[in-house]
């Protein structure tokens, strides 16, 4: 079960812009413990692109629901229904909404007739607030945030980070900065979802309800190639193709934070490297059909596991080990025929995106094994 907190924005302004108010960011943080104790994991809602949102806004939001220790944070964009007041000429004119139309990904089918028909929305990619230069690049932050604070795989990254000041909000911020610094596999996933971004994007509902009449393109919406879930689908191609080169660019990024505050020391990048080894091991090679024979191993001086499940705010050097530990991460036969049954579905990046929303977050990834203690 989760808890879901959706906020659509933390600024008070753009709350009362769209008539809403929220619960308190103290208020979020005060249920912290409580929800943790019962083991629930927390989900939040922001809307893109909303009246009188800056970049600003949008990064102060991320970072107050990021502070809260929020597990997942769904970003969407702000949509004109049909019949709200935002989609209404005086509200249009306001605010001077920029728009655009995409399809709705898999809201499509072929009548009896023959015609394809696609179910499409319009919405706001920009304002006299909000460039859209900016509205693509809060989106690509808004895919770094969802690929890299997902639970499990990275707890001990940003637990290390928060228990060494650093706010996890920078972590994900500078991977989008620093992605020239990032390993090829990477830096083509966050290309992918830039173009994406823009070539969802259509002038009109006309324009796209012509343009897949033509079965040839219409095959196009079938397979997922084009009208896909950006932030899933490449959170799957991810998972899939370079799992373990994020896992290290995200590590580097974390020892540029950490150095910049000045607080790098030999045991502080003893600890960091051994927390990337940790999220290596669980994170790799997840969704290949190979994935029980190729058992990542690593050495470690630190006990990770027992320090992310403690709640006594014990610090890392508190769980060093008196001898190091050697752990293979592995799946269990019963965890790889799971994944493996969803894969089979449709195994292709399309269909483990939607393998992915069905499989339980605690069976996606590797678990540690301890196989020996070394002097």
């Amino acid at each position: 079960m989760s808890l879901t907190m959706s906020v659509q924005s933390m600024d008070e302004q753009i709350l009362q812009n769209i008539r809403r108010s929220n619960i308190s960011v103290d208020h979020m943080l005060a249920l912290q413990p409580t929800i943790k104790e019962v083991g629930l994991v927390t989900e939040s809602e922001v809307i893109l692109a909303l009246p009188g949102e800056t970049y600003q806004t949008q990064t102060d939001t991320l970072r107050k629901l990021l502070a809260a220790k929020i597990d997942l944070i769904h970003v969407y964009t702000c949509m004109l229904i049909n019949g709200s007041e935002l989609n209404t000429p005086e509200q249009r004119k306001k605010w001077n909404f920029q728009t655009k139309f995409r399809i709705l990904p898999r809201d499509f089918t072929t009548l009896r007739s023959g015609k394809n028909i696609i179910e499409t929305e319009e919405i706001v990619v920009g304002s006299d607030t909000l460039s859209f230069e900016e509205y693509i690049e809060l989106r690509t932050l808004s895919f770094s945030i969802f690929v890299t604070n997902i639970g499990i795989v990275y707890d001990s990254l940003l637990k290390f980070l928060r228990e060494n000041n650093t706010e996890v909000f920078d972590l994900f911020f500078q991977m989008m900065k620093q992605i020239d610094s990032a390993p090829p596999s990477v830096q083509k996933i966050f290309d992918s979802v830039k173009n994406d971004i823009v070539d969802e994007l259509w002038d009109s509902p006309e324009d796209i309800q012509a343009h897949y009449q033509e079965q040839e393109e219409y095959e196009k919406l079938l397979s997922g190639e084009a009208a896909r879930n950006v932030m899933q689908y490449h959170n799957a191609l991810v998972r899939y193709s370079c799992m373990d080169e994020w896992t290290q660019f995200a590590g580097n990024v974390a020892f540029g934070l950490l150095k910049r505050k000045n607080i790098v020391s030999y045991e502080i990048e003893q600890q960091l490297k051994n927390i990337i080894n940790f999220c290596s091991g669980l994170g790799h090679n997840t969704l290949g059909d190979n994935r029980l024979s190729t058992n990542p191993e690593f050495l470690f001086d630190y006990d990770i596991e027992s320090w992310i499940n403690d709640a006594t705010m014990k610090t890392l050097d508190q769980f060093k080990l008196d001898k190091k530990r050697t752990i293979s991460f592995q799946f269990t036969n019963d965890e790889s025929k799971v994944i493996q049954d969803e894969l089979e579905r449709k195994n292709t990046h399309s269909g483990r995106s939607q393998a992915l929303k069905r499989l339980p977050m605690q069976i996606q990834f590797r678990k540690p094994k301890a196989i020996s203690e070394n002097l």
